[in-house]
């Protein structure tokens, strides 16, 4: 996510800028813009399903959908690692900034590598990453039969929401 070819991390500010603001760190990861379980073949590029897809989707029910247990079963062990992230984006936001006791350019890299491992391991739970600031993390489910995302926000420490998944966040309910 870093460019090599710029020099400090005040230069990268305007690249975190549009990946806290814009959820771009999403967009510019190739395998967290793919559909669910999709990877890129490493040798052709192409986009394919990820042999382990199938085994974490059988054992999420019916094409990968969580049950509200499982989904909240998951947010528990997930908690640690949203954390992380959230400390890791204002570490990478401050560093960016530049002059900052946190470190520099090595230290900035080394924030933007870890938080790309954890959004990945996000990801590889069958949870969508919809959001990084604020971080927003919504598992694929059913509510009487229609498909509709159980939606977690940052800062909540429980899994309370939801939304049909037409609507987006502008739709949200409690559960």
């Amino acid at each position: 996510m870093v460019d090599p070819e710029l020099d400090g991390p005040a230069q990268h500010r305007d690249r975190l800028v549009a990946v806290t603001r814009f959820g771009a760190a999403v967009e510019r990861r190739a395998p967290l813009r793919q559909p669910h379980g999709a990877e890129p073949d490493p040798v052709h590029g192409e986009v394919t399903q990820s042999p382990r897809h199938s085994v974490h989707c059988a054992s999420l029910g019916p094409v990968g959908l969580f049950t509200l247990d499982e989904a909240r079963t998951e947010l528990a062990r997930l908690l640690p690692v949203l954390d992380e992230i959230v400390r890791l984006r204002a570490d990478a936001a401050e560093l960016a900034a530049g002059g900052s006791s946190l470190g520099g350019l090595p230290e900035f890299k080394a924030a933007q590598a870890r938080l790309d491992e954890l959004m990945e391991s996000v990801q590889k739970t069958g949870a969508e990453l919809k959001g990084f600031a604020p971080l927003l993390v919504d598992f694929p489910s059913e509510r009487d039969g229609e498909p509709v995302l159980l939606c977690w926000l940052e800062g909540d420490r429980e899994l309370t929401w939801y939304h049909r998944r037409d609507l987006g966040f502008a739709g949200r309910r409690p559960l």
